[in-house]
């Protein structure tokens, strides 16, 4: 729910500068902030789109990003550093900006190797 209310304070506040012509630095916060949220990798969150519940049953997608596949986020969830660095990559393979370098793509897939091994 706080992502949604701060996806929701972000729309407001993208709102008010073409509205009004005055966004202040709250507003400027507000939208680096959700469009990190959006844009950012979160597997943590975005396994819920993913879920039984969820919408989207196309897990090759899921798998592209985060590199595992829904049902083994529960596995990885409490150790942060894994959770951060498939985020990280999910970031930068979405990325527009930004091109990495193979090396780190190469890295990427061993380390995803070693923790599907890995039970």
């Amino acid at each position: 729910m706080t992502e949604f209310r701060t996806t929701k304070e972000r729309f407001a506040s993208v709102l008010s500068p073409r509205q009004i012509q005055d966004a202040d630095s709250k507003d400027l916060d507000i939208i680096k902030w959700g469009n990190s949220s959006v844009h950012d990798g979160d597997c943590l969150l975005d396994v819920c789109v993913w879920s039984p519940k969820g919408r989207r049953a196309d897990f090759d997608t899921f798998a592209a990003l985060y590199g595992i596949v829904p049902n083994q986020v529960d596995r990885v969830a409490s150790c942060h550093d894994t959770v951060d660095t498939i985020n990280e990559h999910a970031s930068v393979y979405t990325s527009k900006s930004s091109q990495s370098p193979q090396e780190y793509h190469d890295t990427f897939a061993a380390f995803v190797q070693e923790l599907t091994a890995s039970k």
